[in-house]
């Protein structure tokens, strides 16, 4: 499944995008995580989004990647990550409807 072309200039839809895809495809990574934290408002949307197979607590689970990842960094690698799924639903949220 793929944003609307329309949504590809959203800040952060790159990011959306990759996690839709890992979502769908099954993986477990930093993209999707940020999209199973705000599918609810990415599905008002984009309907077709599946809901079904989302992780339970993908914040904490994100925040546990981060960790891995950056241990210093972790909480300010959170809270930047949720800033730009804030920022693209916010911005897709201002978006008219597809007629």
């Amino acid at each position: 499944m793929a944003l609307n072309a329309s949504w590809d200039d959203l800040p952060g839809a790159d990011l959306i995008q990759q996690g839709i895809e890992d979502l769908a495809a099954g993986a477990e990574s930093i993209p999707a995580m940020m999209v199973a934290i705000g599918a609810h408002r990415i599905k008002e949307r984009l309907p077709e989004l599946r809901t079904d197979n989302l992780p339970h607590r993908p914040e904490r689970i994100l925040y546990r990647m981060l960790r891995d990842e950056h241990p210093r960094e972790a909480y300010s690698q959170y809270n930047a990550y949720l800033r730009r799924l804030s920022r693209f639903c916010r911005a897709l949220e201002s978006r008219r409807p597809a007629a």
